[in-house]
């Protein structure tokens, strides 16, 4: 059984992959609904986490702002700095640094807000390219800062046709401004 708790060590949520139930303030959720309740659950329970895959393995990825008293902060809704905490004595998680996470993940992005870039800062040039960037998958190739260098890659049954890499932001302060695609 996977908890989140409150500050005064009360269980905030519980998810059992056994049971394919999440509960979130007494309230319970087949995991397997999560997706078409993501909305109705965020609002009711300020439950946003970075990534959810209940469909394939059930990845749970939520940002972290630090380790206390054998305790991590996490971030249960990133965009409103609503936190709550995990117990490192738990152990069915595992923490993992921007740097490292982020090299070779497969990411999306909207090239209208983000454009690819000639070099990693926000003066540099815009990259036009003969593939449709919005319907492409990207890998990471190196980080530097708020930037990441990227290449058009294949992934799942997408094949890129063509040639596309450049440089992206991939963050704003705390807010993220691509997608993380973790499985088909």
């Amino acid at each position: 059984m996977f908890r989140v708790y409150n500050e005064d060590g009360s269980v905030y949520s519980s998810i059992s992959l056994k049971n394919d139930t999440m509960e979130i303030e007494g309230i319970r959720y087949a995991l397997s609904d999560f997706e078409g309740k993501r909305k109705e659950i965020a609002k009711a329970h300020q439950f946003s986490p970075f990534n959810f895959y209940p469909s394939s393995g059930y990845v749970l990825q939520f940002a972290y702002k630090g380790i206390e008293n054998g305790k991590v902060r996490i971030f249960i809704n990133g965009d409103k700095g609503i936190t709550k905490l995990l117990k490192v004595e738990d152990g069915l998680f595992a923490i993992e640094p921007w740097q490292k996470y982020l090299e070779g993940s497969i990411v999306e992005f909207d090239p209208g807000k983000n454009p690819l870039l000639e070099e990693g800062k926000n003066s540099s040039g815009k990259i036009e390219t003969d593939i449709n960037i919005a319907d492409s998958f990207f890998s990471v190739i190196e980080v530097k800062g708020d930037f990441r260098r990227i290449e058009c890659t294949d992934f799942c049954d997408f094949k890129c046709i063509g040639k596309a890499e450049g440089w992206i932001k991939w963050r704003d302060g705390n807010s993220l401004l691509i997608k993380f695609v973790s499985a088909c």
